[in-house]
């Protein structure tokens, strides 16, 4: 059928996947759990979240150095002043890290480190975070939600009709 093109059609799948994995976001969050190792780099404080991940969704962030592993809990501060106290505590010596996640229109979200941090560690921090489903980009892509195939394909199937003109 040359009604519906290729291009079209990939649309449609992608568009199911979305929907998709919306679904099971919502009834088990860990579906897609995933992590990933990030460097700590002294006088850096905004780390680059993963490619894959869904909706800036961070279940845990841990402190990795040798012997000495805490969770980097999320900065909270529900105090009129909080903007101005995120600043100062920047400026602690302690190393009892917390993160922030920024909104930055040139970098997209990130994660910062509270305080900035004095020391450098390779692979100082574990993030836990659900990623997204894999979307499909030819012949060859993998779908990674075998359990919703089939209502990707019927989801496919109705946009099909729909541009046919039926309801």
């Amino acid at each position: 059928e040359e009604f519906v093109s290729a291009s079209e059609l990939l649309g449609y799948c992608n568009s199911a996947i979305d929907e998709a994995e919306a679904e099971i976001h919502g009834i088990y969050a860990d579906y897609f759990l995933s992590s990933a190792t990030m460097d700590i780099v002294s006088g850096t404080t905004s780390y680059t979240l993963p490619v894959d991940i869904y909706a800036s969704k961070i279940r845990s962030v841990l402190y990795l150095n040798n012997d000495d592993i805490y969770p980097i809990k999320k900065y909270k501060n529900s105090n009129l002043d909080k903007f101005y106290q995120l600043e100062v505590d920047r400026l602690a010596t302690d190393d009892n890290y917390r993160y922030i996640l920024m909104n930055r229109d040139y970098t997209g979200v990130t994660l910062d480190l509270v305080p900035t941090p004095r020391i450098s560690l390779t692979n100082g921090m574990k993030l836990y975070y659900l990623r997204n489903a894999n979307r499909m980009i030819d012949d060859t892509s993998v779908c990674d939600i075998p359990e919703f195939v089939d209502f990707v394909m019927q989801y496919m199937k109705a946009r099909c009709y729909e541009k046919e003109g039926h309801e």
